[in-house]
């Protein structure tokens, strides 16, 4: 069974994701807003949610789980991250980790890629 059936039916998922965005202030923000608060040009685009860990500064590139293990694999930059289109899911792995880490909003430009805090699981950094 996938993992979305797991949680229960379409209505139940859209409930526990309205709660979890309203805890969090996750309300859907308007990307062109976004971008244009950052200073960024128009033609900025999504590129989905990744896991940021600020100390060591690595980014989740590589996450399995299943019933007797969880593996997770770490990038020193974020075009080897891992995205997310559900923001949710990536809250859901930040909270369970043991240590800091931060859902971040992935944008990128003609030159660069940006990273901007969406959350923060405010645990103490890893040793």
């Amino acid at each position: 069974m996938g993992q979305a059936k797991q949680r229960g039916n379409f209505e139940e998922r859209k409930k526990q994701a309205e709660t979890l965005a309203e805890k969090y202030d996750l309300r859907p923000r308007n990307l062109k807003d976004t971008i244009k608060e950052l200073g960024l040009p128009d033609n900025t685009s999504f590129n989905g949610y990744v896991v940021h860990l600020p100390e060591p500064d690595e980014f989740l590139a590589k996450f399995e789980e299943n019933n007797m293990m969880i593996k997770r694999a770490y990038a020193r930059t974020p075009i080897l991250a891992k995205k997310f289109d559900d923001v949710e899911e990536a809250i859901k792995i930040v909270n369970d980790l043991d240590y800091h880490a931060q859902v971040c909003v992935l944008l990128e430009t003609d030159s660069q890629l940006i990273i901007e805090g969406v959350y923060d699981n405010d645990k103490p950094p890893k040793k």
